[in-house]
């Protein structure tokens, strides 16, 4: 997380490590500290764009009015994705 998610983050990092916490949670099951970390993970590749704290490296630029997005446990979990379709 601290390599990847942390405060300098790009897309290739975030995508790595989007695999990592699949293959964790393949290994050891859905637990609290994974769950978190696919949340955030998640959150971060919506954001395209330097906002706050966290800076994109492939999109250093802030937008000019900043956009909410909303990640639900449903949207960031593929198994649960392709399970409701």
């Amino acid at each position: 997380m601290s390599r990847d998610a942390g405060v300098i983050r790009d897309a290739a990092g975030l995508t790595r490590l989007a695999g990592e916490i699949a293959v964790l949670e393949d290994r050891h099951g859905p637990c609290p500290t994974l769950i978190a970390a696919r949340l955030i993970v998640t959150a971060a590749l919506a954001r395209e764009e330097s906002r706050g704290g966290h800076f994109r490296a492939d999109f250093p630029a802030a937008d000019a009015v900043g956009v909410r997005a909303f990640v639900t446990l449903e949207s960031a979990d593929p198994a649960v994705r392709h399970a409701a379709e």
